[in-house]
């Protein structure tokens, strides 16, 4: 017998059965609950939620489920409140103080965490690892049955693409940056793929590059211009490419001075 695909493959393995979410508030955590609504009709949904301001993670819940994503299975229970009250369990607290999760769960999906960009060192880990450590305990205590599923942020694939599998990374790095910001040689600066290797002596010279500068030669005449002040932009070469252009205000200098030098004065009648 042919196995049913999507929403309907969705609500039989679910149905009858209590999922636990996490970070039901955020992008995530929202658009997974929208469908174990929508699409699976039978299945009952727990989620934790910490209070904000003055709140309470019921309230945010409410605030939620008003959302117009959710209107079709609101409008189909008769208003968030029916809706709650048939499907929806909230539990007051946050990943720093778990409480004790429903006995009757079945599954738990961790959606929770801190993605921002730069967050203080021990917030981060306090939400991320320590966090992820407490709901897991208690998961354990609920017994082996319990099947758990844990999203973590975009960003540990590294730069790979693709589907990347659960396990042991196995990129390895003994190349060496030579400069802040540049990338470690192998990879486009461009784009950070990988580059094929080549040792130094056997690699090709691409056609309209230029090498790196050699900096005990004597600098160009641009080059000398501008250090004395006459560019207004940087005339650092970029790591392993050409030396980047002077500024306009060494280009007028230079335009003027060549102005004036043709402008000699005539000799003087005899």
């Amino acid at each position: 017998m042919t196995e049913p695909a999507g929403p309907a493959r969705l609500a039989e393995r679910l149905s009858g059965q209590k999922v636990l979410l996490t970070g039901v508030t955020g992008f995530v955590g929202e658009a997974l609950l929208q469908r174990l609504l929508t699409q699976a009709p039978q299945t009952k949904v727990a989620v934790l939620v910490r209070p904000k301001g003055s709140a309470s993670g019921a309230n945010r819940i409410t605030s939620t489920l008003s959302k117009a994503i959710f209107k079709d299975v609101v409008t189909a229970a008769g208003g968030v409140g029916a809706l709650m009250k048939a499907r929806v369990e909230v539990l007051e607290g946050d990943l720093a103080n778990i409480p004790a999760l429903p006995t009757d769960l079945d599954a738990v999906v961790h959606c929770a965490g801190d993605v921002s960009f730069d967050p203080p060192v021990d917030e981060a880990f306090a939400t991320n690892i320590v966090g992820t450590q407490q709901l897991l305990s208690r998961v354990a205590e609920l017994g082996p049955h319990v099947h758990y599923v844990h999203i973590s942020t975009a960003y540990v694939a590294g730069r790979r693409r693709g589907l990347i599998p659960e396990g042991p990374s196995t990129m390895t790095s003994t190349s060496t940056v030579s400069s802040p910001g540049a990338l470690p040689s192998g990879r486009s600066s461009r784009t950070g793929r990988e580059l094929p290797t080549t040792s130094p002596s056997s690699a090709p010279k691409p056609t309209g590059t230029t090498a790196a500068p050699d900096r005990s030669a004597p600098l160009p005449r641009e080059r000398i211009v501008a250090a004395r002040g006459f560019a207004t932009s940087s005339c650092a070469p970029a790591p392993n490419g050409p030396a980047a252009s002077v500024g306009p205000t060494a280009t007028r200098s230079r335009r003027r001075s060549a102005s004036a030098s043709s402008r000699r004065t005539p000799p003087p009648r005899q």
